[in-house]
């Protein structure tokens, strides 16, 4: 009769941490008792991580050339969603047009949110000035 109860605790025991393990692997979220460790485990290893090395000047230029041709495809198109289309890909070339900026260390605004017309428009002097092109 003892050992029936202790399989029974046993499968009981199997049971609930089975199911913490699938909410963590559905959810992502630790079980309680594991979060501080693994908060721990995950800056450890990022820590550890090497930092990825800069892309070089002339694929940001080659980049930058491909999102203007995307742009100037979506204004002489004719799909639905163009102001969304238009958005975004104007995000990405403002992000493109910072990084470049940033690898070769020219002045850029400040802020995460994307550049006015004439921020862009200095940006982009000040690379065409350096002698990148695209």
């Amino acid at each position: 009769m003892a050992g029936l109860v202790a399989n029974g605790a046993a499968f009981v025991l199997l049971l609930c941490t089975l199911t913490g393990v699938f909410r963590w692997f559905v959810t992502g979220v630790p079980p309680r008792l594991l979060r501080r460790p693994v908060e721990r485990f995950e800056a450890y290893r990022e820590a550890r991580r090497p930092k990825p090395p800069p892309l070089p000047p002339i694929l940001l230029g080659m980049e930058l050339r491909r999102i203007a041709e995307d742009l100037r495809r979506i204004e002489a198109g004719n799909q639905p969603n163009k102001a969304e289309r238009l958005a975004s890909c104007t995000l990405a070339y403002d992000y493109v047009l910072r990084d470049y900026c940033r690898a070769l260390d020219l002045p850029e605004p400040g802020g995460v949110a994307g550049l006015s017309k004439m921020q862009r428009f200095e940006m982009e002097t000040r690379l065409i000035g350096a002698g990148h092109g695209w």
